[in-house]
């Protein structure tokens, strides 16, 4: 954890002292990668997550956007968990889960934004087959490759509550390439 963290601090570092262009479209869509270290209740059960999102903005105003996203992430099961069920003939499988979520997303600064997103975490698996409320906030940063495009990189909280009893924590690191649309 402490290397994942010292190599997003020196990431941001990066993408703060480059001096590009704010991108000056109205309308994006972001491709990208995403990470989720679990903890809480969570780690017990799963270790990581991974997968892809495709995210949606429109920029309503200079400093605040709306937001759309959808996912595809894997949970991977723990080794603990494996060791403890295993014995007694359970063979656990990791879970695949679609997050949907939408969000406002508010620029700080130049290249520095947070956002807040809130919707659906649903799994097709037959064991696990639930939909639970998704939650997420955090912050980002982005700078232009043209004045069309950029990249982004963010790192935020994000839960998923399953019942009143249960929620899943996560930390979560999403790069991506931003194709801008519209003036």
């Amino acid at each position: 954890m402490k290397k994942l963290v010292l190599s997003f601090s020196l990431l941001i570092g990066l993408f703060l002292s480059a001096t590009a262009q704010e991108s000056d479209s109205k309308y994006k869509v972001s491709l990208g990668p995403e990470y989720l270290y679990t903890f809480g209740d969570v780690a017990e059960f799963y270790s990581m997550g991974y997968g892809a999102s495709l995210q949606g903005e429109l920029k309503l105003t200079p400093k605040l956007s709306v937001t759309a996203s959808g996912g595809y992430l894997t949970l991977s099961v723990s080794k603990l968990y494996k060791q403890v069920v295993e014995p007694w003939g359970a063979e656990p499988q990791n879970t695949i889960i679609y997050p949907a979520k939408a969000g406002l997303k508010y620029s700080l600064f130049k290249n520095i934004y947070a956002a807040a997103e809130a919707g659906a975490a649903i799994s097709p698996n037959e064991v696990a087959r639930a939909t639970s409320f998704a939650y997420a906030g955090g912050l980002g940063t982005s700078f232009a490759v043209s004045s069309k495009s950029s990249l982004d990189l963010g790192l935020r909280y994000e839960a998923w509550s399953l019942n009143a009893n249960d929620t899943y924590s996560f930390i979560g690191i999403r790069a991506a390439y931003v194709f801008g649309f519209g003036k």
